[in-house]
């Protein structure tokens, strides 16, 4: 195992990630089993390297490992570098929601934040909008964030959807997930949403 990577930032991790990018799965897997956050990170970030470079095997191989991407920076970046472009590619919605009927909290943020880079590339968010349906009323902060950021993410393309979505769901909503979605709305805007007071989006 490697050593002197605790207290690694971030950027350094990553790049250190390049030197292993040839490493064996299996040997990949040994860092997720360390109970060190640095050292699980490195191990992801190996994993998102092999994914950019086309070894079709990662997905796959990550999904047996999320009960060990138990941060939210390490659910985030498995949702956003692989299994989100896995589902541009593939399609599974199925495997998402099965993600997000987890009691895992960080495995139903995971699968909150692999839809990002599907709305960044779409203009039909039906699907998304079932696992937010699914997790609009979950009662942990880590996921009412990620809720209120999908739902943001979505404004920005459309707002008059999201808009009408807060209006019927508007009695279920959290607070937090309400907040995050609009909160980059006109300032006047979002004070009438929050009291429950809706009209057509600017």
């Amino acid at each position: 195992m490697l050593k002197n990577v605790i207290g690694k930032k971030g950027a350094e991790l990553r790049k250190l990630a390049n030197r292993y990018i040839n490493l064996d799965l299996d040997e990949v897997a040994k860092f997720f089993k360390n109970p060190n956050f640095e050292y699980r990170y490195l191990g992801l970030s190996i994993l998102v390297l092999k994914y950019e470079g086309g070894n079709g095997e990662v997905c796959e191989f990550a999904l047996k490992y999320l009960e060990f991407f138990d941060h939210w920076r390490l659910s985030d970046m498995l949702a956003l570098k692989i299994l989100g472009k896995s589902l541009l590619e593939n399609g599974n919605w199925e495997m998402l929601l099965q993600l997000a009927k987890s009691k895992n909290r960080f495995i139903r943020r995971t699968a909150l934040i692999s839809t990002i880079p599907y709305i960044q590339n779409s203009r039909n968010f039906d699907d998304v909008l079932e696992i937010v349906q699914y997790l609009l009323e979950d009662r942990d902060i880590l996921i009412q964030r990620a809720t209120g950021r999908v739902l943001r993410e979505i404004a920005k393309r459309n707002s008059n959807l999201i808009t009408k979505f807060i209006e019927k769901n508007y009695k279920s909503i959290k607070r937090v997930t309400l907040r995050e979605a609009i909160k980059k709305y006109p300032k006047p805007l979002q004070w009438k949403i929050e009291r429950g007071v809706f009209k057509p989006t600017f």
